[in-house]
């Protein structure tokens, strides 16, 4: 990786973990019992981590990731692979609490930035809504 991208990229890991920090203290309502970040999950013989997991202590668990995407800086022809690998990421992740436990599981992708190409909006909400993944746009 040269100088430049390298920049970028560090840039591009601040501005993510940021926005993850801010999302998270929009939570701090929840009782610390019921809202878990970083919580670990397995899938195979592979590891993860859920950036969000609120358990209600009743009947369903939100699983929710945070993503500091730019779909603006990725190529058009991108859109539709990097959406579906999100709900892959976070398919993983539901399946690992969908046979462990009798609760509902609710799914969510909390974006920081809303794509300026409506084609690429429209694109990214039908994946990830034939899915049965909910679309977060922050700003």
């Amino acid at each position: 990786m040269n100088g430049r991208r390298r920049t970028k990229f560090r840039k591009d890991i601040e501005r993510g973990r940021k926005f993850e920090g801010e999302e998270r203290s929009g939570w701090a309502h929840l009782p610390k019992e019921h809202v878990k970040f970083e919580a670990k999950t397995t899938w195979g013989s592979r590891r993860g981590r859920i950036d969000m997991k609120i358990d209600d202590e009743g009947g369903s668990v939100a699983i929710v990731e945070i993503k500091a995407t730019d779909w603006d800086s990725i190529k058009s022809n991108r859109v539709r692979a990097t959406a579906q690998r999100h709900a892959r990421q976070i398919w993983r992740y539901i399946n690992d609490h969908v046979g462990t436990q009798e609760k509902d599981v609710c799914p969510a992708i909390v974006y920081e930035f809303e794509p300026k190409r409506p084609e690429s909006r429209s694109l990214v909400e039908e994946i990830l809504n034939d899915r049965m993944i909910q679309v977060v746009w922050r700003k």
